[in-house]
Order: structure tokens, then C-alpha cells, then sequence
């Protein structure tokens, strides 16, 4: 299995780690890094998260709920992509 990123996701933990860093640059490395490995904890085990509901017959979409946090992906048959990255209490809608 290989992980990869899409540019919304990038972005999204670009803009999470921004917001925190401007109050506690330690805490954003801190949630950068476990962020990173509940990532990496995918390749292991692929079914972590829990399935959403999609119209989409190709992949498998998932969140994975770390502390404060939810990681949407798509599982395909050899592959990760993480697409999107948000905080519990942001609006979905507005990302």
C-alpha cells in the first residue's frame, strides 16, 4: 500500500497547523506529528476508520477520528489518498 495526498489535504493541514502555530508553535508540531502518525498507522491497518456512506463504487471512503480530528481517505485496492483533514468542531460545508 502507498499513501498519497490530494492538494486539499495538503492544504487543510497547512491551514491547521497555521492556526495553532499563531498561538503555540509547539503545539501545531505536536498535532502535525500525530496527525502524521495515525496517517502512516493506515498502512497497517486500512479498515481503521469508519465507512461514509458514498456514491462512489471505485473506493471505499473513511474517517479516521484522531483526538480532535478526522481524516477522510479513500481506500482502493492498492492505495491510500488522504482528502481531506479537519478539526471536529470546523464546518465541513465551509472547507
Amino acid at each position: 500500500m502507498k499513501i498519497f495526498y490530494t492538494h486539499n489535504a495538503i492544504k487543510d493541514l497547512k491551514r491547521l497547523y497555521d492556526f495553532i502555530a499563531k498561538e503555540n508553535p509547539r503545539a501545531a508540531a505536536e498535532v502535525a506529528a500525530k496527525l502524521r502518525q495515525a496517517i502512516k498507522r493506515l498502512l497497517d491497518f486500512p479498515m481503521l476508520g469508519k465507512e461514509v456512506k458514498s456514491n462512489e463504487k471505485s473506493a471505499s471512503l473513511r474517517d479516521l477520528v484522531t483526538g480532535k480530528y478526522i481524516i477522510r481517505y479513500a481506500l482502493l485496492k492498492h492505495e491510500i489518498h488522504i482528502l481531506r483533514v479537519w478539526h471536529s468542531k470546523e464546518e465541513r460545508q465551509q472547507l
